[in-house]
């Protein structure tokens, strides 16, 4: 996430954690298997791309983290988990509590 709102693509690995919350479009970077090899293999595709598709790559992480992984939609997602642990009247989607004026 940090790289993203640095405006910078992704290399990670291919764990469904990350495939599923980070790296959601193949826009944003690349996925290798836990091994050297695929590490290296992923790392020559990024030379061999260049700058200006890498640039790209990156506006486009930057946009989606903006969206995605901002401190106050963040901080309200949070709260609402924790309000949802205290009282289950909080636990559907959408509620009252999503639209806050700090989105």
């Amino acid at each position: 996430m940090e790289a993203m709102h640095c405006g910078k693509p992704v290399a990670a690995t291919r764990f469904p954690s990350i495939k599923g919350t980070i790296l959601v479009d193949e826009e944003f970077g690349y996925t290798f298997s836990p091994n050297v090899g695929a590490l290296s293999e992923v790392l020559e595709k990024v030379v061999g791309e260049g700058k200006a598709r890498l640039a790209q790559r990156g506006r486009a992480c930057r946009e989606h983290a903006k969206s995605m992984f901002a401190a106050t939609k963040m901080a309200l997602a949070y709260g609402r988990l924790f309000l949802c642990m205290k009282n289950e009247t909080h636990c559907t989607y959408p509620s009252a509590f999503d639209e806050s004026p700090l989105l």
